[in-house]
């Protein structure tokens, strides 16, 4: 959560959506398409097919195809991860271990806390922790050149307080007829 650093992303995930990646295409519970460029997805598909036939086993792919978070317990790629519950105001989770890898950081972030996970529980302030109750809304932003993306794949879920602006309108597309096009939110 580098404050000194600005990124234009797409929010393909808002609080309380549950994102999947399956075959490198997002997709998001309760939407009917996948979401985000689909050039650039279909890209990375094929760009992560050659490469998976080269090493076949996960263990020898480099940081790059690793999801955040980079534990071979969750073992999320660039290509699948999730399903992953986009933390917002008021939602709780589990603090089962699989759940503290998840959500470790952020619950740290809003605490301003340390949460261990020790003999089999979380741990914060020497007291048991169960579940948490998040205070703030996060979003999954997705990059357009999914390749080479910085992106949540990568440093994680965006406190929805860090967004500064949004997009209105198209500038720089390689279709013509799509520049200076307002930009369709939903």
């Amino acid at each position: 959560m580098n404050l000194t650093t600005y990124y234009c992303k797409r929010a393909v995930a808002v609080a309380g959506d549950t994102l999947e990646i399956r075959n490198c295409f997002y997709h998001v519970k309760g939407c009917p398409d996948t979401l985000g460029v689909a050039s650039e997805q279909e890209a990375l598909q094929q760009y992560v097919r050659v490469f998976v036939r080269e090493k076949p086993d996960p263990i020898t792919w480099p940081a790059w195809m690793r999801c955040c978070p980079r534990d071979s317990i969750i073992g999320w790629t660039i290509r699948d991860m999730g399903p992953f519950l986009i933390p917002g105001k008021g939602v709780s989770v589990n603090l089962d271990y699989k759940n503290w890898l998840l959500y470790r950081r952020y619950i740290e972030w809003e605490t301003k806390r340390k949460l261990k996970w020790q003999d089999s529980i979380a741990i914060m302030d020497n007291r048991p922790v169960y579940d948490y109750t998040f205070t703030e809304d996060y979003c999954f932003a997705a990059g357009d050149h999914a390749i080479d993306s910085k992106d949540s794949r990568y440093f994680g879920l965006v406190p929805e307080k860090f967004i500064v602006g949004t997009a209105g309108i198209r500038w720089k597309s390689s279709d013509r007829k799509r520049l200076f096009k307002a930009i369709n939110k939903h």
